[in-house]
């Protein structure tokens, strides 16, 4: 996933997490930007991706960021 704001791009990435208490694979979820602005979009990316994390976390992932002025 990857979305623009005018010269800036920002894209996750995943890393291997230690084990759940069960064994099962888990994941790291990461934000990499690139542009003269790109801390801004990093930060509104990992906004995104904390309030998934912290209230709908039972749901599928979906993540919608428009790549174009509103």
């Amino acid at each position: 996933m990857a979305t623009t704001r005018g010269a800036d791009i920002a894209y996750l990435t995943i890393r291997p997490a230690p084990a759940a208490a069960d064994g099962g694979k888990l994941y790291e979820v990461g934000v990499i930007g690139h542009g003269p602005s790109r801390q801004n979009l990093v930060e509104h990316v990992t906004d995104e991706i904390r309030t998934w994390d912290s209230g709908y976390r039972f749901r599928t992932v979906r993540f919608e960021i428009p790549d174009a002025p509103a």
